[in-house]
C-alpha cells in the first residue's frame, strides 16, 4: 500500500491522507503505530534518494570479474589467496578478482597401466585391406574385432593366431592360479567344520594340475583348432568383393598389414566415416558409394581432411 500510494499520489495533502488511511488499516489489523511509521519513512527515504542505491548498483555491474587457478598446496593455500585478493584490489579496484585452488594433476595421468589393444583385436574401426599384386584395396568399417572381420572376407585362419593363442595361454595359466586359490580357501573353511557332529561329504574340489587325470581343452582351443581345418574354400563361400576380386583374378590379399582408418564408438558415426574415406578416395574393389546417407557432407569432404586408406609397405 505504501508503495501505490508514492507511485499514485501526486500532491503533499493527498499523500498525507493516504499515509493516515495506511495508519488506520494497520492499527485495526493489529500493526503498532512505531512499526508503521518505520515502514513509511522507510519506504518514503528510498523513493526520494533513488540516486544513492542505483549508483551503488551500478558500481557492483560495472567490475568485471576475472577467475585466477591457484595451485593447491595445502593449509598455506587459503592466507595466499588472501593476500593476493587484497594486492589485486589495490592494483586494480575496477576488477573483480576471485582466486580458486586446483590441486594438481594425479601421477596416472601420466603413464599407460593398461596393455596396448593389438591391431588385429581392435574394435569399431574403419579399415582399409590392399592386394598384393595391384593397387585395388577396400575399405570397410567393422564394430567387432577386426580380426574376424577379416576371417569372413577369406582371410586364413591362421592369420595372428600365434598372438591370440599366447594370449589364452596366458589366461588358462591365470584361471588355474585362481582355481587353486580357491581350493586352498575352500579347504581352510572346511577345517573349522569337524566341530560339528553332523558328517558332511565333502564337495569335489576342482581340477587342478595334481587330480587332472587328461588334458582338458578350452572352447577356444578348440574352435581354434576347427578353423584351422578350414580350407581357401572359404573364398568361394564368402560373397564379399575381396573374394570375388581373388577368384577372377587369382591374385592374394596382404592380409597381415592392413591398415586401421579410423575409429569410433558411435554405430552412426563410424558408418558415416567409412562413405566419407570411400567417397574421397574411391577403391577399386568397393561395390557401394556410402554405407549410410549422407545428409551432412553430400559432396563429402577433401583428401586432406580424411585420413588415407593407402597402405605404405
Amino acid at each position: 500500500m505504501i508503495h501505490r500510494t508514492l507511485n499514485i499520489c501526486s500532491t503533499y495533502e493527498s499523500l498525507a491522507i493516504e499515509f493516515e488511511n495506511i495508519r488506520q488499516i494497520g492499527f485495526h489489523n493489529g500493526y503498532s503505530k512505531s512499526f508503521i511509521d518505520t515502514r513509511i519513512g522507510t519506504s518514503l527515504t528510498k523513493f526520494l534518494n533513488p540516486s544513492i542505491t542505483n549508483t551503488s548498483v551500478n558500481m557492483e555491474e560495472e567490475k568485471t570479474k576475472m577467475y585466477i587457478e591457484v595451485p593447491y598446496t595445502g593449509a598455506t593455500t587459503k592466507p595466499f589467496t588472501k593476500q593476493l585478493a587484497r594486492i589485486s584490489q589495490k592494483l586494480r579496484p575496477d576488477l573483480d578478482v576471485r582466486f580458486y585452488a586446483k590441486p594438481p594433476p594425479p601421477v596416472h595421468i601420466h603413464f599407460n597401466t593398461k596393455d596396448p589393444v593389438p591391431k588385429h583385436l581392435q574394435s569399431n574401426v574403419v579399415y582399409s585391406v590392399k592386394c598384393a599384386h595391384c593397387d585395388d584395396f577396400y575399405v570397410g568399417e567393422t564394430e567387432r574385432q577386426i580380426i574376424r572381420r577379416l576371417w569372413e572376407h577369406g582371410a586364413p585362419k591362421s592369420l595372428f593366431q600365434s598372438n591370440i593363442i599366447s594370449l589364452d595361454e596366458t589366461n588358462n595359466n591365470l584361471n588355474e592360479e585362481n582355481t587353486k586359490n580357491q581350493i586352498q580357501n575352500t579347504q581352510i573353511r572346511k577345517m573349522g567344520q569337524h566341530l560339528h557332529k553332523t558328517m558332511r561329504q565333502r564337495a569335489t574340489p576342482y581340477p587342478t594340475s595334481e587330480n587332472r587325470t587328461e588334458p582338458t581343452v578350452r572352447k577356444s582351443r578348440r574352435t581354434t583348432a576347427n578353423n584351422h581345418s578350414i580350407t581357401t574354400s572359404s573364398f568361394s563361400n564368402s560373397g564379399s568383393a575381396i573374394s570375388r576380386h581373388v577368384i577372377d583374378t587369382n591374385h592374394t590379399i596382404d592380409w597381415e598389414h592392413f591398415k586401421l582408418v579410423w575409429q569410433d564408438g558411435y554405430h552412426h558415426k563410424l558408418l558415416t566415416k567409412e562413405s566419407l574415406v570411400i567417397q574421397a578416395y574411391q577403391p577399386q574393389l568397393n561395390r557401394t558409394i556410402h554405407s549410410s546417407p549422407m545428409y551432412i557432407f553430400p559432396e563429402g569432404l577433401p583428401q586432406n581432411l580424411i585420413p588415407g586408406p593407402q597402405i605404405n609397405h
